[in-house]
C-alpha cells in the first residue's frame, strides 16, 4: 500500500507541475482571451485527472496493482507534458505573446506534441476510471459457500466515489448487488456470472484484423494482470465444458502474476472448476 501511495503522490506531483505551467502561460497577459482554447481543454483534463489521483491517495481500498500501473503511466505522461510546456514557455518569453499565439495557431511541432501527450493523458484518465469501477471491497469466502459481499462496505465506498468525482464514477460491484436481497448477516451472495462481470477488464482485448486471405484473424490478449495478497481475478468468462475459445486464431497470455495467496484465471473455466479453485484458497 505504501508503494502505491508513493506512486499516486508522484503522479499528483507531475500533474500539479503541469497545472502551474499552464497557469503561468495563461497569466502572461491580463486577459486570457487571446490564448487558444486548446489550453483550456488541456487544463480541464489535467485537473479532472488530478482529482481522481488525489482521491486514490486518500482511500486505501483504491490502492490496487491495476490502479498503480495506470498511475505510473500518468506520472510519465505528466512529466512529458511539463517538459513540452516548459519549452513552449521559453518560446513565449523569448518571442512575446503574439509570436507564441501565432506559433500555437499555426500548428507548430510543440503543439502537435502537446496534443499527442494530452490524448495519452485523457486515455489514462479513462483507464483510471475503469480501474476504479472494478475495485472489489467487502468480499468474503468460506469453504463450501458462495463468495459474498458486505453491502455496507460497498455502498460506503461507492457513495464516496460519486460524491467526490461525480455520478459517472462508481463501483461495478455496487451495481451488481443493488436491490439484491441480503443474507441474515447483511451480505449478498455472488453468482459465477456476477464474478465474471466483476472481473471483466479493459486490458483483455480481442482483435479482428484481416488475415492474408481476407478472413478475420482473431486474437485474444490477456497480459499485465496482478492478483496479490489473497486477491482474486477472473479475466475470462465462465463457460461450460466446451472450449469457447477454440475459434480464436491466436491467444497471448503473458506477464500475469498471482502470489501471496492470490488466485487468477486466464482461460475460460466452468463454474465447477472456478468454485474448486476458490475452495483451495
Amino acid at each position: 500500500m505504501a508503494e502505491i501511495f508513493g506512486t499516486a503522490l508522484a503522479a499528483a506531483g507531475a500533474l500539479e507541475q503541469t497545472i502551474k505551467l499552464i497557469k503561468r502561460i495563461r497569466s502572461a497577459r491580463n486577459s486570457p482571451k487571446d490564448l487558444p482554447p486548446v489550453l483550456e481543454r488541456h487544463m480541464k483534463t489535467v485537473e479532472e485527472t488530478l482529482k481522481i489521483v488525489e482521491l486514490i491517495e486518500d482511500q486505501e481500498p483504491l490502492k490496487t496493482e491495476n490502479i498503480k500501473s495506470v498511475l505510473l503511466k500518468i506520472q510519465e505522461t505528466g512529466k512529458s507534458v511539463t517538459e513540452c510546456l516548459q519549452e513552449m514557455n521559453v518560446a513565449l518569453e523569448k518571442g512575446g505573446l503574439k509570436n507564441f499565439v501565432h506559433q500555437m495557431r499555426s500548428g507548430s511541432d510543440d503543439l502537435a506534441r502537446l496534443d499527442t501527450l494530452m490524448r495519452d493523458l485523457a486515455l489514462s484518465k479513462v483507464d483510471l476510471g475503469v480501474s476504479l469501477e472494478l475495485v472489489s471491497v467487502g468480499l468474503t469466502y468460506k469453504v463450501g459457500e458462495a463468495i459474498a459481499v458486505n453491502t455496507a462496505v460497498v455502498e460506503d465506498l461507492n457513495s464516496r466515489l460519486k460524491a467526490q468525482l461525480g455520478d459517472q464514477y462508481g463501483l461495478k460491484l455496487a451495481t451488481i448487488v443493488q436491490n439484491r436481497k441480503a443474507n441474515a448477516d447483511g451480505t449478498v451472495s455472488l453468482t459465477a456470472a456476477d464474478i465474471a462481470e466483476l472481473s471483466a477488464k479493459p486490458h483483455d482485448l480481442e482483435s479482428d484484423d484481416f488475415g492474408t486471405h481476407g478472413q478475420k484473424y482473431k486474437k485474444r490478449i490477456i497480459k499485465d494482470n496482478r492478483a496479490l495478497r489473497q486477491g482474486f481475478m477472473l479475466n475470462v468468462p465462465v463457460a461450460g465444458e466446451q472450449d469457447i475459445w477454440d475459434h480464436i486464431d491466436e491467444i497471448e497470455i503473458s506477464n500475469n502474476l498471482a502470489e501471496d495467496g492470490g488466485t487468477m484465471f486466464n482461460y475460460p473455466v466452468s463454474k465447477e472448476v472456478l468454485l474448486a479453485g476458490l475452495a483451495r484458497r
